[in-house]
């Protein structure tokens, strides 16, 4: 990466930061709004890389699919102080009841679509519902799941803290590997990755949990550990998985929007991949 590249890189990211960061904390209806452009942006975004194989994914159906799995948190933040109700087990199966619907429509469609590879096209429809939209529906939540620190209404250290942890490890993995790295993780995937950047990664995103629990509480220290190593593991995969994508797809970058970045996907790769399990990681302190 030459300098005019990573000044580039660091404008970005940035300004990036800055509104993700401003919208996180500001209240809960701004995060909402980021957290729906983001799934938009990044979902329409895997719609079109999937084309460059021939596919045609359903796109608007395969948005409003992304826009149900996203409404049942949204639902819930019409009031700063609302908590997500877990147990409302009848919204979640209408939800699920009418992407299975959804599914039904892009069958149907491919009826009259003289298009190759009909069912493929479907597979990919779908797979952007859990792949993509589920993660943000998931962040949305995220906020409702853990107390927040004394003082504060809506907890958006939580949310702060994942995105904290998830770029600890990208950046203790890029610099430390790009010093010592030697062996390679995945050469097959990703060949720049190295077992001694992904070291580096870990330790960094270790270091940063004990600073956050001493900054906000929350949880213990141990559960600050243990957060800090699942995703340090599931942000890893993440990446390497968008790294497989690409390649499958014969391209160098998910998108353009991002200067120095790519796209959103390769910005996010990490968080969408990491959140279903943070999600559970969490649900099971809140409820022991």
């Amino acid at each position: 990466m030459n300098l005019s590249n990573l000044s580039l890189r660091v404008l970005t990211g940035s300004i990036g930061g800055a509104i993700v960061l401003g919208a996180i904390v500001y209240n809960p209806i701004s995060f909402a709004l980021l957290v729906i452009a983001l799934q938009c942006l990044t979902l329409w975004e895997f719609y079109g890389l999937v084309q460059t194989v021939g596919l045609h994914p359903h796109k608007i159906l395969g948005m409003i699919g992304g826009g149900l799995l996203i409404f049942y948190p949204l639902s819930t933040i019409a009031d700063y102080g609302m908590q997500i109700n877990l147990t409302s087990t009848y919204t979640i199966q209408l939800i699920l009841i009418l992407c299975g619907i959804l599914s039904h429509l892009m069958l149907a469609i491919s009826l009259w679509k003289t298009v190759e590879k009909p069912l493929e096209s479907i597979a990919v429809s779908v797979l952007g519902w859990w792949y993509i939209a589920l993660p943000y529906a998931i962040l949305l939540g995220l906020p409702y799941l853990v107390k927040a620190p004394e003082g504060i209404s809506f907890n958006y250290p939580i949310i702060l803290s994942c995105l904290f942890l998830i770029w600890a490890n990208d950046i203790g993995a890029y610099f430390v590997g790009k010093s010592f790295g030697k062996h390679k993780l995945f050469e097959r995937i990703s060949p720049k990755k190295t077992w001694e950047g992904s070291i580096g990664g870990a330790l960094t995103t270790a270091g940063i949990s004990i600073v956050l629990f001493y900054t906000w509480g929350m949880l213990s220290l141990a559960e600050w550990v243990g957060l800090s190593i699942l995703i340090t593991i599931s942000g890893s995969v993440g990446d390497l998985v968008e790294s497989m994508l690409k390649r499958y797809l014969g391209v160098k970058d998910s998108g353009t929007l991002l200067p120095g970045h790519g796209g959103f996907l390769d910005r996010f790769d990490a968080l969408i991949f990491a959140l279903p399990w943070i999600f559970i990681y969490l649900l099971l302190i809140a409820s022991s």
